[in-house]
């Protein structure tokens, strides 16, 4: 949403946005030891912040900068997020959507990346993620653009695989012991399965 109101000419990735107390918040980032009250970053910034680093911060700021009204979070940014590419689904609980739901979200930041110059920006922040772990293993590895997310006793992953036959692939887990060894297993397995179907049509 952020990157079709930079499309659109109603937001700048230039424009900045200055951190206030109200937007601190715990859990995965890299911005809670260092930022200070008034610190300046740009919209582009946050984005990145965001998805490489998973950083809360970063996203509360951005939600800030982007819907003011759903600041601190509330069901306002799943409602806009549900109006906008889930119409005829009904957001049930804040930030909350199935492993369906958010393969719909893929598939337009996918379809659209040669039309919305900022989708591919997400894209390349999210292939360069700094989550190493999960979708991300040894075989996957400069094949996938992912978002992982955990919340205790929830892992999850989620991501778009670059390959011949391009493919989304979504798991959410709950109470899975060693569940990053789970995520990887499943992603390696998918991805073994669509290879040989890829050599297989290299080959005709």
């Amino acid at each position: 949403m952020v990157a079709e109101a930079v499309q659109n000419n109603n937001l700048s990735w230039e424009q900045s946005i200055a951190f206030e107390e109200s937007d601190f918040v715990g859990g995965s980032g890299i911005l809670q030891d260092t930022i200070q009250i008034g610190d300046e970053f740009t919209a582009l910034a946050l984005m990145r912040h965001s998805i490489i680093y998973s950083d809360n911060i970063a996203h509360r700021m951005l939600t800030r900068l982007f819907l003011p009204q759903a600041v601190p979070l509330t069901m306002d940014l799943t409602n806009a997020v549900f109006e906008r590419y889930l119409p005829t689904a009904i957001a049930t609980a804040r930030l909350a959507m199935t492993p369906n739901q958010l393969t719909e979200i893929f598939k337009v930041l996918y379809q659209n990346q040669a039309l919305i110059p900022g989708y591919q920006t997400i894209l390349n922040y999210m292939k360069t993620t700094a989550w190493n772990d999960r979708f991300k293993t040894a075989l996957t590895t400069g094949h996938i653009a992912h978002a992982p997310g955990w919340t205790a006793p929830y892992s999850h992953d989620s991501g778009i695989f670059f390959t011949a036959n391009p493919y989304i692939l979504v798991v959410f887990t709950e109470d899975v012991f060693d569940a990053s060894t789970f995520l990887s297993e499943i992603a390696n397995l998918v991805f073994e399965l669509v290879a040989p179907y890829e050599s297989l049509q290299q080959q005709f």
